[in-house]
């Protein structure tokens, strides 16, 4: 088992994807500091965190993949076989329940675990969470989006896990009954500074600080143009019925939006 885990746990929006690719991408640099970055499945661990929380992953009637058991059993064993400190990170985990905290804690029993969030404000986190759930199929404008969010919070029948994600407060507390508030940090993403994040997390975990740094042209997850924005929903609108979650998330989510995201620079206009 190792010595030392440490959890980066969310939240949504936040800088997350491009964290797990740069800790993916210096996976054998950690291994050879004592750092284990164990792979299950994608750059991050969210296949393992789906797998904790019985959750399957996209359109539960058409064709979404079903809850795989083995993941999170697989995770702990590569998590059991780390030397010294073992790295688990995916946003999913901010989602969890007090019931499945306490699981999380039982089945890594590490004395030495801190747990990270990465946060900016939600002012800024709403409308990349709409272009998120674009990407996932929803029909929806922005503005009848927000009212199903805002107008009553915690009951949006468009995106009902919006508030599960966001209620921050509500999160790290749940996270400090498990752990204690000593073992829970939070780091506030300077979005006039991108590198802010790679420094903290460097510091932080006691890495150099050329280890963790953003990786070009990989898993960008930036944000859509107001016209790529409009594409997406127009695509959504006339995606056919009858066609499956796996046609979506390979030709669409994954494939050319995944391109656009990745690939294309959007022009600047002074």
């Amino acid at each position: 088992m190792a010595k030392r885990l440490i959890v980066h746990a969310g939240f949504h929006k936040t800088g997350t994807t491009a964290l797990q690719s740069s800790l993916y991408a210096a996976r054998d640099d950690l291994s050879r500091i004592g750092f284990e970055y164990p792979v299950v499945g994608g750059k991050a661990h969210h296949k393992a965190i789906y797998s904790l929380m019985e959750r399957g992953w996209g359109w539960e009637d058409r064709g979404g993949n079903p809850h795989n058991p083995k993941k999170w059993p697989e995770l702990i064993k590569k998590v059991d076989r780390a030397k010294s400190t073992a790295i688990i990170s995916s946003e999913f985990l901010c989602e969890l329940t007090d019931q499945q905290v306490a699981k999380f804690k039982e089945d890594l029993d590490i004395d030495e675990t801190t747990v990270y969030f990465t946060l900016r404000p939600l002012l800024k986190i709403v409308p990349s969470a709409y272009q998120q759930h674009l990407k996932i199929g929803i029909r929806s404008d922005y503005e009848k989006w927000l009212h199903s969010i805002l107008d009553e919070p915690g009951v949006s029948s468009i995106t009902p896990s919006f508030w599960v994600r966001h209620q921050h407060a509500k999160v790290l507390a749940r996270w400090a009954k498990y752990y204690g508030r000593e073992r829970v940090k939070l780091v506030i993403v300077d979005e006039q500074n991108p590198d802010f994040m790679y420094k903290t997390i460097n510091r932080e975990w006691g890495l150099s600080e050329s280890l963790l740094v953003p990786q070009q042209d990989k898993d960008s997850n930036r944000s859509l143009t107001l016209d790529e924005v409009a594409l997406l929903r127009r695509v959504n609108r006339i995606y056919p019925k009858k066609r499956s979650w796996h046609d979506y998330e390979t030709f669409i989510r994954q494939g050319a939006f995944k391109y656009l995201t990745n690939k294309v620079q959007p022009r600047v206009i002074y």
